[in-house]
């Protein structure tokens, strides 16, 4: 159902679900061996030789266990995330500002944490970003350009989506993508049936497996520790949530109240488009994974 003017044809911005969608195409470029996990970033983007990201290799960022210093709490005016937000326009710079004009240059900018590569989880956008930019570098291809030939010409996709982009013209891929709820459920459907829609595989079967695996809690848990989050039992690889509940599902998931809930056990996918006045909220990232839960057991017991 849609509502407060939304219709089937609405596009719709899918905030940090597009990181799924970023992921993806990297698992794609892996799968077909254009890309190496275990290889440092730098080793591809060597523009970030020296940043947070350049000794990190592809799989910490995909599993966001980067070492970072950001700060991604929507709460407090002074986060990292903010300033993130110049480069897109999406929050507005002090008049003095003298700042990166580009994604690819603020990326650069970003400095170590103290703790190692690998040590845990810590959501921090910026990975995606970076992941965007590696497979434009490896495939020669914008992420839309990527997303339009792997994906959206094989699954009858009903309207174009579109991108935020930097001044410069670099596409968001941490958050950017704008795409109809009907189209946002073909994908996850797609992802659903292991790679496979209307009689055609759009993605490697190994890949769509590989998303569909549940995540190690251990790495999230132990720098993550978000109470909303403990409540139900969060992970997170290849830039996917994975749910501790018994149907073990995956989601992706943005701000403001975007999900796309793949339950493999019930063969269910939810999607929610929603513009909540709160970025993080109870509401949003407790009670909406119980709900889908709920329907997925509720469907399964129908004749």
């Amino acid at each position: 159902r849609y509502f407060n003017g939304m219709s089937r044809p609405s596009q719709h911005q899918m905030f940090s679900a597009t990181k799924s969608f970023v992921g993806t195409l990297v698992l794609c470029l892996i799968d077909e061996g254009a890309i190496d996990p275990a290889k440092l970033i730098q080793d591809y983007l060597p523009e970030l030789r020296g940043s947070a990201f350049g000794d990190a290799t592809v799989q910490q960022v995909l599993d966001m266990t980067t070492s970072i210093e950001f700060n991604e709490d929507y709460a407090d005016p002074d986060a990292d995330v903010w300033k993130y937000g110049y480069v897109f326009g999406i929050s507005v710079p002090p008049a003095d500002y003298r700042g990166p004009a580009s994604i690819y240059e603020y990326l650069a900018t970003l400095k170590r944490a103290k703790r190692p590569h690998g040590e845990g989880f810590l959501y921090v956008t910026p990975n995606t970003d970076v992941l965007g930019w590696l497979s434009s570098r490896v495939s020669g291809k914008s992420v839309s350009q990527q997303l339009q030939q792997r994906i959206w010409q094989r699954l009858g996709i009903e309207r174009d989506g579109y991108m935020w982009l930097d001044a410069l013209g670099e596409e968001m891929a941490g958050g950017g993508l704008n795409i109809t709820a009907a189209d946002a459920a073909r994908f996850g459907q797609m992802i659903l049936q292991k790679g496979e829609f209307n009689g055609q595989q759009v993605i490697p079967m190994a890949v769509a497996e590989k998303i569909l695996q549940s995540g190690d809690h251990a790495p999230f848990n132990r720098l993550y520790q978000d109470p909303w989050y403990e409540q139900i039992g969060f992970a997170y690889h290849d830039q996917w949530w994975t749910f501790a509940t018994p149907h073990k599902p995956v989601s992706a998931i943005g701000v403001f109240g975007q999900f796309i809930y793949i339950d493999p056990v019930a063969q269910m996918v939810i999607v929610k488009q929603s513009s909540h006045p709160q970025a993080e909220s109870e509401a949003n990232e407790v009670e909406g994974p119980q709900i889908w839960h709920a329907i997925a057991e509720h469907l399964m017991k129908q004749p």
